[in-house]
């Protein structure tokens, strides 16, 4: 099953209700990508801070930043993956960090 056989509104809304993950690391990887789509271009710039889907993508990337992406979301030498590998992946500890500290000052604080 590739990305374009994924119902991505039913993984996302599960998480957001939830906030609990899925067994199947897939469906993370999914819902993660569907997430930084829907909020970075898909109109959900305009969500407030405290939304849902904005504490649900940062818990995602907290449960993720550490496995490796799976080969179904690596469309091409050019992927968003390789940029990752590049440029973030050898930074990811501090990357967790910048995200801890800031769901820390905005969700519990």
């Amino acid at each position: 099953m590739g990305p374009d056989k994924v119902n991505f509104p039913t993984l996302v809304e599960r998480i957001e209700n939830t906030m609990e993950f899925y067994e199947d690391p897939l469906d993370n990887f999914a819902a993660f990508f569907a997430l930084q789509r829907g909020l970075g271009k898909w109109g959900g710039e305009q969500l407030p801070a405290d939304d849902p889907a904005r504490l649900a993508f940062r818990l995602l990337f907290l449960h993720l930043y550490r496995e490796e992406i799976p080969g179904v979301f690596q469309w091409n030498e050019q992927s968003w993956a390789a940029e990752w590998k590049e440029k973030y992946e050898p930074h990811r500890e501090q990357l967790a960090a910048y995200v801890r500290r800031h769901l820390v000052l905005r969700y519990i604080d």
